[in-house]
């Protein structure tokens, strides 16, 4: 078949989809003042191509013209859904379906028009019915998956204690990411170690025992989890992060807020945060905790189960 992914973002993930399917790929510039350029450029590129699946990571600007062309073909267009594009967060800014908008409309056209909605968790469905009326069937629920072969763990020292991971480029970014819960954390535990990696913002003070790292390259990602015991996720909204796959992959014991994806993974593998007030106790709670059952629980998400998902939905 020939496929075709379409992002604004080529991160990992969107990459290790590229890469399953063995399609062609289509980056979209998302840039407000880029974007009527990128919307012409798009219609060029879909006037002159044809694919038989359009698959459009994350469901924004760069969703209805590709769905519109697969409507034209008469092809499949298949929208995953990974965060941002089911919620709504005013106090922060957060979510798609927080302002009535064009860029709301455009995600409303796509979700009606395209063949299959992707959510990578069933949280995320249930957040864009909420808000639209869709049929069941309009949906099909395909998690995440890492590789499980090159995300695993090593028998070295864990002396970190408590680890969080994110691109944290902007306010918005800093909040919904909990990164202000850990920065707090750590000073509320001064005798433990905390790291953060992906750091993009002009340094705050801190205390002495939170390092913070600005870069998010592979290889430093993985030996910083190798060497974690506890792997933080304090979200104020989630899908299934890919790093909390990829740290539990690792031998972290996770310690999550109780918000969308994150309790079903988790599960009785760490801890699920039912209210703030209890998140220092929770990650002493962790500490305590071994890691044998996140390595068993995770192995739901491997690549492959999300591979078949894709055949099973008519992609691969």
């Amino acid at each position: 078949m020939k496929n075709i992914i379409i992002y604004t973002n080529r991160s990992s993930f969107v990459r290790r989809d590229i890469e399953m399917l063995q399609c062609k790929e289509y980056k979209f510039d998302n840039r407000i003042h880029w974007i009527i350029f990128s919307f012409l450029k798009q219609l060029a590129h879909f006037t002159l191509n044809c694919y038989d699946n359009y698959v459009i990571w994350f469901c924004d600007y760069h969703a209805l013209i590709p769905i519109l062309f697969a409507r034209l073909y008469h092809r499949k267009s298949f929208v995953i859904v990974g965060g941002f594009d089911a919620m709504s967060l005013p106090e922060i800014g957060y979510g798609v379906f927080r302002k009535r908008d064009l860029r709301q409309l455009i995600v409303r056209w796509s979700y009606h028009l395209c063949t299959k909605i992707l959510p990578v968790d069933q949280t995320l469905r249930d957040e864009i019915k909420k808000r639209m009326n869709l049929p069941q069937s309009k949906f099909q629920t395909i998690n995440t998956g890492v590789d499980l072969v090159k995300w695993r763990s090593e028998p070295i020292g864990r002396d970190i204690d408590f680890l969080t991971v994110a691109n944290i480029n902007n306010q918005q970014t800093y909040l919904r990411k909990g990164i202000d819960k850990f920065i707090h954390m750590a000073n509320m535990m001064p005798t433990k170690e905390f790291v953060i990696i992906g750091w993009q913002l002009p340094m705050v003070k801190h205390s002495v025992n939170l390092t913070i790292l600005f870069y998010t390259v592979e290889e430093v990602v993985k030996e910083m989890m190798n060497r974690s015991k506890v792997y933080c996720q304090l979200s104020m909204a989630e899908g299934i992060p890919n790093t909390l796959i990829e740290a539990m992959a690792m031998g972290c014991v996770p310690c999550v807020t109780n918000v969308n994806g994150m309790p079903w993974l988790v599960k009785d593998t760490g801890i699920v945060i039912e209210y703030l007030a209890d998140t220092r106790s929770a990650l002493y709670h962790a500490l305590r905790m071994t890691n044998e059952k996140s390595l068993e629980r995770v192995k739901i998400m491997n690549h492959e189960n999300r591979k078949r998902k894709f055949e099973q939905a008519g992609i691969l």
